[in-house]
């Protein structure tokens, strides 16, 4: 017997099922978001805060994805006058160049003349001809279907699409970079960095609606990126939305290939619905189904979904007068533009200062890195050659940071109970997958519907290779399927 009834529950708080929830919640279903033991993308150190999650936000002027959302949940205006745009943008530094890029237009041509000696001119025609470019892909986007296409009309309909819009624009785009190393490496670390997906080879169409929202500008929220998750659920829950933070699912039971219900962690609460979201990692989720009812297509696909890379997070305490006035809030450092981009030879800096009135206090830089899954640490004294060797990269931009002078601390570890010794936590493992799924066009790496007819797949890995844009896209293709899918009851008369 189930406890309550809704027609969606949404497991998970990334961003996508959250977009997802509030858009569901608006258009009259009963929603429930299940918080499923989701970490804040922020924790304290002493008094200062350090990072989990890469607070990348952008596409607020440059995707009409991203307005088209946020105009349908009512947050138009607030989206307008809320977040603050970064100037700069971000600064990139490599082994010969040390530029920002700026939306001030002269300072901008100053600054690659500067850096990028013979090129400058070049490399504006390059941004110049991404914005053009990505006008027209702004109608793709919007027509563009849950991939990949299921069924033979969803097949015929999605050939339409690509027909009309243009084949090429997806698959056979291709993108003629500055003849500069150096640029090239900022670029293609750029991209690697803005989305929890890195295509090899790579995806031209993601790599460049990445790089046109970059040129266009990141931006800062009230609250960083948990301030944006809670306007989300601030907007689910006037709605009519629930939220419940601290519950789990722990079972979920089918009857056939439809999920009926799901059973809560640390109770014998049993709730029913009309469709089930995973808006977390796939893999854990779907070995929440009994072994006897998992699908064998559905089993062999998570079997083999295996990320190449999992993004790590170490943060450094230090005193604000270390850090140079130039080292500004984003900053992606490559040591060697001729090397691979992962490890310490690709890092993306966020730079926090002490909150105004806080003197005395400790600023924080925490450093983003792809570090092959193979090679992942597992213990505190096997992670330390990589964080010396981080922080050995850093001081080529800030000098006097040294061992002595720097707190490390890193959300990745977790104290053992058995043995007392600090060890890799799985739990804060985020995926950077290479491989996308066959149909997707190359931008997925997951489906968004499954052999279950009933679960979706939401989350930070939907549509990952167009970062943010992707997760709104994969929201905005979930909101259609649940039109069709779930008729609500109407009133007689309306």
């Amino acid at each position: 017997m189930s406890n309550s009834y809704f027609d969606v529950v949404v497991a998970g708080t990334d961003l996508a099922g959250l977009v997802y929830a509030a858009q569901a919640a608006r258009a009259g279903y009963r929603v429930l978001v299940l918080g499923q033991e989701g970490r804040p993308a922020s924790y304290a150190i002493g008094e200062a805060r350090g990072l989990r999650d890469l607070p990348l936000l952008y596409g607020f002027e440059t995707s009409g994805l991203l307005k088209g959302v946020f105009r349908d949940l009512g947050l138009h205006q607030e989206m307008r006058n809320r977040p603050e745009r970064e100037e700069p943008a971000f600064q990139a530094i490599t082994g010969k160049a040390w530029y920002a890029q700026s939306a001030d237009r002269p300072l901008l041509e100053r600054e690659l003349a500067r850096e990028f000696p013979g090129h400058g001119r070049e490399i504006l025609a390059f941004q110049a001809r991404l914005a053009e470019d990505n006008r027209d892909a702004e109608t793709l986007l919007d027509a563009l279907p849950a991939l990949p296409a299921q069924g033979w009309l969803a097949g015929r309909r999605l050939r339409r699409i690509l027909a009309e819009q243009g084949q090429g624009r997806l698959e056979g785009t291709t993108l003629s970079f500055p003849d500069d190393v150096e640029y090239y490496a900022v670029a293609s670390g750029l991209a690697a960095m803005m989305a929890p997906m890195r295509p090899q080879p790579a995806n031209p169409f993601a790599m460049s609606r990445l790089l046109h929202h970059a040129c266009g500008g990141f931006w800062s929220f009230p609250g960083g990126m948990d301030g944006f998750r809670q306007l989300l659920v601030g907007r689910l829950t006037s709605r009519g939305g629930t939220y419940r933070p601290q519950a789990a699912v722990s079972s979920i039971l089918l009857k056939r290939r439809t999920a009926t219900d799901v059973r809560l962690a640390r109770g014998q609460e049993r709730v029913s619905f009309r469709a089930l979201v995973c808006n977390g990692p796939p893999r854990s989720f779907f070995d929440l189904i009994p072994a006897e009812l998992q699908h064998k297509k559905a089993r062999a696909l998570f079997a083999t979904l295996s990320p190449a890379y999992a993004r790590y997070v170490v943060n450094f305490v230090v005193d604000p007068v270390l850090l140079p006035d130039a080292f500004r809030r984003h900053l992606l450092l490559i040591t060697s533009a001729r090397r691979d981009l992962h490890g310490a030879n690709l890092l993306w800096l966020v730079r926090q200062d002490p909150e105004p009135g806080g003197e005395g206090r400790r600023a924080t830089v925490s450093a983003f890195c792809h570090v092959p899954l193979e090679s992942l640490p597992g213990t505190e004294e096997e992670l330390q050659p990589l964080h010396r060797d981080i922080l050995e990269a850093i001081r080529r931009i800030a000098p006097f940071l040294s061992g002595e002078r720097v707190q490390v601390s890193t959300p990745y570890l977790t104290r053992n109970r058995e043995t007392g010794r600090m060890v890799l936590d799985p739990a804060e493992i985020r995926e950077v997958h290479t491989t996308p799924l066959e149909g997707t066009l190359g931008l997925s790496p997951v489906p968004l519907r499954t052999e279950y007819s009933n679960i979706l797949i939401l989350g930070d890995a939907a549509c990952a290779a167009l970062g943010l844009e992707g997760s709104l896209l994969a929201a905005r293709q979930a909101m259609d399927w649940t039109r069709d899918a779930i008729r609500l009851k109407k009133v007689k008369g309306t």
